[in-house]
């Protein structure tokens, strides 16, 4: 839950100089920053723009996309719209999970178990914590301790009496550093866990 900092580049391909404006956005709710940048090129010539992103502490694991919207002149007026993934996710922790019924203690009821299995693939010890919460249901988190680099831990996270919750609302899940601002969330439907 840092600042992350890219640059687009930018050249401009045509015996023309070209000048205008690209307005950079990404997903809704992350902050970009400076969102809108000028440029003016010669042929040939080349533009970095330095960005800064950051996001909500909510924000799910998976691709997003990054827009560019340029509005520039060269021998005529030209609106371009550019995009590309970017990939959201932690690259030193392995983290699966999967959602599955069972049959509860109370009669007529029936309660899901969520499996997290979570890989340290960094090069250092790391501790971790999982976490995991239903529409309706209590917040749960389990410490994983210190995870030595390729070491692996297993928790199991039990929310009763899911029925209708799970029809209509997805499992958060996900884990976070004890001790650092890394956080990866997923969010599990039943159906995508059979």
């Amino acid at each position: 839950q840092t600042p992350h900092y890219r640059t687009i580049q930018m050249r401009n391909p045509w015996p023309l100089a070209i000048s205008g404006q690209m307005v950079v956005t990404g997903p809704k709710g992350w902050n970009i920053s400076p969102a809108q940048h000028r440029f003016s090129l010669q042929p040939g010539g080349q533009f970095e723009a330095a960005v800064e992103l950051t996001f909500p502490l909510t924000e799910v694991t998976g691709t997003k996309i990054l827009t560019a919207q340029l509005d520039f002149t060269s021998d005529q007026r030209y609106q371009v719209e550019l995009s590309t993934p970017l990939q959201l996710g932690l690259s030193d922790i392995d983290f699966q999970s999967s959602l599955r019924l069972v049959q509860s203690q109370k009669p007529n009821t029936t309660d899901a178990v969520l499996l997290c299995i979570v890989t340290n693939t960094s090069d250092r010890a790391r501790t971790w914590q999982v976490f995991a919460s239903l529409q309706g249901h209590r917040r749960q988190e389990l410490a994983l301790g210190s995870l030595d680099p390729g070491q692996t831990a297993v928790r199991r996270i039990r929310f009763q009496d899911v029925h209708t919750a799970l029809a209509t609302a997805p499992v958060r899940t996900g884990v976070r550093e004890s001790n650092g601002p890394a956080i990866l969330n997923r969010k599990i439907w039943l159906d995508e866990s059979r």
